[in-house]
Parts: structure tokens; sequence; C-alpha cells
């Protein structure tokens, strides 16, 4: 098997009200996260893959002039100025454009430090993978990362292009490209990876993140205790 992995998000965290770290950059804490628990995993399964990024932030920013060595990208660009829209339409449309047949595409964060590995994922290779859906409402679902087949590159690359139109940055916009895509190719062809329900990220009530695959980096104050 060979897969396309979409590495996404931001490389530096500036404080905000649900964040609560105000300073180095994000990829420095979850760099040694992604490779044991996603690139080693895979390698470990015998599983080929080019690693895309498409990451908010420019290269003079990088406190580390081997970031793009260290991650072993295939390609990687640089947003200045991107929305969360702008950083996941760029990487599928490098990966479209790769025109290589990968048989899934991973789409996940830069921020994320992993509680499982790759190797003890619930997915169906030939379904679109959610995560699982939020307490609050089945039209919540995980936007964090996604696992999908190759046929559906182009659906999920309109849908972007047409939200991103309608909603901007509104995170309410990732849902509903969610629920876009249930609708589209019918619920038979959609898996969640997890099937209880789960918080994906510290946003809503103050809450911890409970969700069994992962913590984000800067939203939970208790990452140092668990990772550090």
């Amino acid at each position: 098997m060979h897969i396309a992995i979409l590495l996404r998000g931001q490389i530096r965290r500036n404080k905000s009200a649900n964040s609560y770290f105000n300073h180095e950059f994000i990829y420095i804490k979850t760099l040694n996260s992604f490779k044991e628990n996603i690139q080693n995993s895979l390698n470990r399964l015998n599983i080929t893959y080019d690693l895309y990024g498409s990451v908010k932030g420019s290269l003079e920013e990088i406190d580390n002039e081997n970031f793009i060595k260290d991650y072993k990208f295939k390609e990687c660009k640089f947003n200045k100025d991107s929305t969360q829209f702008d950083d996941i339409l760029t990487g599928l449309n490098m990966i479209k454009k790769s025109n290589i047949k990968y048989d899934i595409i991973l789409i996940t964060r830069i921020d994320l430090l992993y509680k499982k590995k790759f190797e003890e994922l619930d997915y169906n290779k030939n379904k679109f993978n959610f995560c699982w859906t939020e307490p609050v409402s089945d039209k919540w679902i995980c936007d964090n990362l996604y696992i999908f087949p190759l046929k559906y590159l182009d659906i999920l690359i309109i849908l972007y292009i047409n939200n991103k139109k309608l909603f901007g940055e509104k995170y309410f916009g990732q849902c509903i490209i969610s629920n876009a895509i249930i609708r589209i190719i019918g619920s038979q062809n959609i898996n969640y990876i997890f099937k209880n329900k789960y918080l994906s990220c510290t946003n809503w009530n103050n809450k911890a993140c409970n969700n069994p695959l992962y913590i984000i980096y800067g939203y939970d104050y208790t990452f140092d205790k668990i990772y550090d």
C-alpha cells in the first residue's frame, strides 16, 4: 500500500482564549510523536508514504533549518496569511497535481500529540473515515484527522473551494464539509474510527480533551505531565 499524508496547521502557537501556551514552534514538541505514532507505525506495517505539508507560517520563522528534512516532506508549502481552509485546500491540490495513484490519503494536524499508533486505528480503506462524532450532536464531527481513498479527493477539493467562499474562517464551515461528504457519498460509505462520542479539543465548556486518539498541543495544559 502507498499512501499520501497531508500535515497541516500552524507551526507556531500564539496565545489566545483557548490556548494555554504563548511561545515556541509547535512542531518541536510534536515531531517525535508524529514520527513514532504515524511514520514508524507505517514502516512497521510495510506501508510506504509521501508526506505533504501545508502549514501556516514562513520558512524564515522557523528556528530549525532542518524542518523539511526532519519530517521528510515530499513537498511542503508555507502559507503566511492562510486560513485553515487555505492550508487544507493547498495540500489537497498538491496531492492531486502529483498524479500519483495513492491507495488512501491521511489528513492530520501538525500540533497533535498522539495517544495511539496508526496500526491501532480501526479504519476502512474503502470508506471515508472520520474519527468520531461530538457529544453535542451527531452533526458535529471531528475534523482533525481524515482517512479516505483517492476516489474522494476531487469531491473534497470542490467542497473546500465552495465552503471557503461561503464561510471563510468560521469553524462551523468545517462541520458543514463533513456533513456534506456524508450526504454526497452516502452514510454506507462512512466509517467512524472510534464508535463512542468524544470532545475533539478543549474549546467546548473548558473541558479537558478526553478523546482516545490525541491531545492538541497548546490546548490541554496537562500535556507536559503526560508527554514530557
